[in-house]
Formats: C-alpha cells, sequence, structure tokens
C-alpha cells in the first residue's frame, strides 16, 4: 500500500532562485511518513509517554528536478522493509507523472531513555500490518 500525502511549496520553503532547497525535501518525506502513522492509528505522543519513539536512522536521496514555489506535489510512501526493531521507507516526491525526489529512509525503534534500539511492540507490528501484512511475522 502506498499513501499519498499532499504537499504545496511556500516561499519558505524555496532557496534564492526560487527553488526548493534540498534539506526541505526531507521535512516533506518526514510530514508524510507522521501523517501515515497518524492514519494507522500509531500516536507519536503515546510513544513519547512509553518513552520510546522512531528515529531516522539512515537516508539515501536522490533530487531529479527542482520543484517550485507555488506549485503543488504529493508525496507518495511506502513501508518496503520491517524489521525487528527498524522499518525502511521509500518515498517519492512527483507532480502527476514527472519524479522530483526520491528517498530510502530507514527509521529505528529507540527506547527514549537510553538512546538504544528495541524491538517494536506488537501492538505497533499490528498497526504497521495495515501497510505490509508481512510485519513482525
Amino acid at each position: 500500500m502506498s499513501f499519498k500525502f499532499p504537499i504545496k511549496i511556500y516561499y519558505a520553503d524555496t532557496d534564492a532562485m526560487g527553488l526548493v532547497y534540498h534539506a526541505n525535501y526531507l521535512k516533506f518525506f518526514d510530514k508524510a511518513r507522521t501523517e501515515l502513522f497518524n492514519t494507522i492509528g500509531i500516536s507519536f505522543e503515546e510513544l513519547k509517554q512509553d518513552h520510546t519513539g522512531f528515529v531516522v536512522t539512515h537516508i539515501d536521496v536522490q533530487y531529479k528536478k527542482a520543484a517550485q514555489f507555488e506549485q503543488s506535489y504529493e508525496v507518495s510512501t511506502k513501508l518496503v522493509q520491517c524489521k525487528k526493531a527498524s522499518l525502511i521507507f521509500e518515498q517519492i516526491l512527483s507532480q502527476d507523472v514527472d519524479l522530483y525526489c526520491q528517498a530510502s529512509i530507514k527509521i529505528a525503534y529507540i527506547n527514549l531513555q537510553t538512546m538504544k534500539p528495541i524491538e517494536i511492540p506488537v501492538s505497533i507490528m499490528q498497526h504497521l500490518r495495515k501497510l505490509e501484512p508481512h510485519c513482525g511475522k
């Protein structure tokens, strides 16, 4: 399943040339992943109360075309790998059939007190199975 999230480019997202600043693509991808988690029932507030959370551990990003001020785009997010303590998402920023940026983003589930990876609980894996049926199996 691929989750779609709309993005509109504002002046603050751009550089002096009116093009999206390279780091802001990662912000767009982060917003889309957060909305995806909210949609499937994973609450970051509840994770924080349990002193756990997800953190980015690796990003492989490819910039294809420059997104521009006042244009609307879509971020597609797909869970492609689910391990005991980490997830890998493929994310794409596009407009119609044009690809602007794509990234493979690995996130780890950690204990926020020790800052070390821990196993993703069954309760969260059940939510992740809405995206990838083999998660946690």
